[in-house]
């Protein structure tokens, strides 16, 4: 999980370090033409591109080790179940009907938490998206609302333009 986050953090980072380096060069391949740097901003932009390619890389490396994890745990604890009630079935301590509704119920049980873990390896690059976008967070939004319901400059006492009252709704 944190690891992930982490990891999902960066890439997200560096993204943006990208698509920022190649605004940069589309609205300015005029001056970058003009002072014959195509060669510099290239090599700039292939920097910028491997780091990202690097840390995508580790990402789907911590990534793809999980869903295998979780399936082995999953297969070796029925592979478990399954042999002590073949034991049991034959030692006529249970019946196979048992062994298979006792199966039938671990894998019930199993599922959902597979299902939770697998939730939780998508959310967490998304948690992470969600902080680094333009590094709104609770406490940046907090601070713009309280920025809107400032006094204004012109000594009037009130913002020219409509604000958010407590209630969510237009002053």
């Amino acid at each position: 999980g944190k690891m992930v986050h982490a990891r999902s953090s960066v890439v997200q980072e560096l993204f943006g370090k990208l698509s920022a380096r190649l605004q940069e060069n589309f609205s300015g391949i005029r001056v970058v033409h003009a002072f014959a740097q195509e060669k510099r901003e290239g090599e700039r932009l292939d920097e910028v591109g491997r780091e990202y390619l690097g840390a995508q890389l580790a990402l789907a490396r911590v990534q793809s080790g999980f869903n295998p994890a979780v399936e082995l745990i999953f297969d070796l604890t029925t592979a478990i179940v399954l042999l002590v009630g073949a034991h049991l079935v034959l030692g006529a301590h249970l019946t196979l009907a048992e062994l298979v509704v006792f199966a039938r119920a671990l894998d019930h049980l199993v599922w959902p938490m597979m299902a939770c873990g697998w939730l939780v390896n998508v959310i967490q690059p998304a948690t992470a998206t969600s902080k680094n976008r333009n590094g709104c967070d609770s406490e940046g939004i907090t601070r713009a609302y309280q920025r809107l319901r400032r006094p204004s400059p012109s000594g009037s006492g009130v913002n020219s333009e409509p604000t958010l009252d407590n209630t969510g709704t237009s002053e």
